[in-house]
């Protein structure tokens, strides 16, 4: 017996300078919420101790106990409790730790989660807006300024209440309101009153309309250039009218026979300007130069045209697209 209790103290002897060097728990923390003063456990806790990050489940009724090495320390804590989509309680303070051992009670304040996009009027993603918070401020928060390159913002820790949100970019603003409750994790989407590539369609305007104006006249000048092959434009219609209606009283052309010359007394004024005027003409002629030398309008010129076909005193036929008019073998024969 005495060997053994020998023994045991020898044993103890050697065990006292290891059980002395054991690191004990110096940091107790005592969490509350702030908003109704009672105890919070039975929550994940994420702490963040300088800038480390380090997870913690604190069981009911229990503190959350660290043992630290001297220093000061900055902390920031996010309570999570199971079942809700976002963080349900936040804190941060400072706190210098030492040998001795000491108590510190933390009033977590309760919080929900944002996650916010900015678009223009058109759904683009806008990256880079300005934004400004207004919501209720039961602690310091670190709102971020401007919108990631994919057009959005989150906050882990907004207080609990209304918020006001807004984004600017350019000239453009857009803002929105969310109401934010504890363990939430919140959607807001903020839509500027203008597009962001306003500007820029203007300009596509510009040049659309420029290309639609540009097309249009090349088809015209198309148009009226190939209706205008082989014409000849010695006088302006002006000149040519009054010849023509000198010409009407006098002696009829010598090509005319007695049938042209019976029947040109029985035509109407602007028919015998027509009549006339192909009369001088070498070839065939087209519509447009008709139109050019009598100075009558298009809808006249039609109709006088269509009449006179209709008597056979003109014979008309297309070259190509191309309407050419000349006087019928009949009526000059």
């Amino acid at each position: 017996m005495l060997k053994k209790t020998y023994a045991s103290l020898v044993l103890i002897l050697l065990l006292l300078p290891l059980l002395a060097a054991a690191e004990l728990p110096n940091t107790v923390f005592v969490l509350y919420d702030a908003s109704t003063k009672e105890p919070v456990s039975e929550v994940l806790l994420n702490v963040e101790m300088n800038g480390e990050s380090k997870q913690y489940y604190i069981e009911k009724g229990k503190d959350l106990i660290l043992n630290l090495e001297s220093g000061d320390y900055d902390f920031k804590i996010l309570a999570n409790r199971a079942g809700t989509s976002g963080y349900d309680y936040y804190s941060r303070f400072s706190l210098s730790v030492s040998d001795a051992p000491q108590i510190k009670v933390v009033y977590l304040y309760p919080i929900g989660s944002v996650y916010g996009t900015v678009k223009d009027s058109l759904d683009n993603v806008i990256s880079g807006a300005e934004l400004n918070f207004e919501c209720d401020e039961a602690f310091p928060v670190e709102y971020p300024k401007t919108s990631d390159s994919f057009g959005s913002f989150s906050l882990d820790a907004v207080p609990i209440g209304k918020c006001q949100v807004s984004a600017m970019y350019g000239k453009n603003i857009g803002t929105g309101m969310i109401e934010i409750t504890k363990g939430s994790k919140s959607e807001i989407n903020i839509k500027l009153d203008h597009s962001r590539v306003t500007d820029g369609f203007s300009y596509l305007w510009i040049v659309v309309v420029m290309l639609v104006l540009g097309g249009l006249g090349y088809y015209f000048r198309k148009k009226i250039f190939s209706q205008g092959e082989g014409k000849e434009y010695p006088t302006t219609p002006k000149e040519t009218s009054e010849v023509n209606e000198t010409k009407i009283g006098e002696d009829l052309p010598a090509k005319f026979g007695q049938r042209g010359q019976d029947l040109i007394k029985t035509l109407r004024d602007n028919e015998k300007k027509i009549v006339l005027f192909l009369a001088e003409q070498e070839k065939p002629v087209h519509l447009s130069l008709i139109h050019y030398k009598i100075g009558l309008s298009k809808g006249s010129l039609s109709r006088n045209i269509d009449s006179l076909e209709s008597k056979n005193i003109i014979e008309t036929h297309m070259e190509g697209k191309v309407r050419k008019i000349k006087l019928s073998e009949w009526f000059v024969g």
